[in-house]
């Protein structure tokens, strides 16, 4: 038997995983650029700023071992926003149409110090609730030590995924991560008492 010869394709479908939580494990982890469309390399057209900065893309499969993949990105750095200069840089640098960032003269975004630190501890909170492959926290082994981003693949954690708009679209979004459980608990948005959404973790 010839197997690509009797092979006959058959359409499948790929499931999302559920909104709410659900334990998860990194398949798959690797740093790409903002200007890419897909983990694939696919840049995406006319994107309205010059300047690129890399992002930590993460790919999720359901730990339950039912079908469904889950992508999210990182971001490394934070960009200041138009409406928050001055109003004389205001004249000297236009506006972005992606969430207003403000862009000089070389179509470049100005880099916040204060959001990148921002991104800093986001990617920092994410690594402290995982639990690495011997079943341990991921961040015991390897805090103070040089960041190793091959380190995380096989590594699990519970994402609560919630609907969230973006770039006038609906796509499902991780609200939180929370520490490894094969029996989660979340199945819906925790929210502070004036109804904001709480941190991720």
């Amino acid at each position: 038997m010839n197997f690509l010869n009797d092979f006959i394709p058959e359409k499948t479908q790929l499931s999302d995983f559920p909104i709410g939580e659900s334990p998860a494990v990194i398949k798959s982890i690797k740093e790409v650029d903002d200007h890419t469309a897909d983990l694939s390399g696919t840049q995406k057209a006319g994107y309205p700023y010059k300047d690129i900065h890399m992002q930590v893309a993460v790919t999720f499969a359901r730990a339950d071992g039912k079908p469904g993949l889950h992508f999210e990105r990182f971001n490394t750095l934070g960009f200041i926003r138009h409406s928050e200069l001055s109003v004389k840089m205001q004249k000297t640098h236009s506006a972005c149409p992606i969430k207003g960032y403000a862009l000089n003269k070389k179509g470049e975004r100005l880099i916040s110090p204060e959001r990148t630190e921002q991104c800093k501890s986001v990617l920092s909170q994410f690594l402290n609730v995982l639990t690495d492959k011997t079943g341990g926290p991921w961040i015991d082994k390897h805090a103070g030590k040089k960041f190793e981003i091959e380190t995380l693949t096989g590594a699990k954690v519970n994402l609560v995924i919630v609907q969230s708009e973006y770039d006038g679209k609906t796509r499902p979004r991780v609200q939180r991560y929370r520490r490894y459980s094969e029996a989660p608990v979340l199945s819906a948005v925790k929210t502070d008492e004036e109804g904001n959404e709480q941190m991720p973790f």
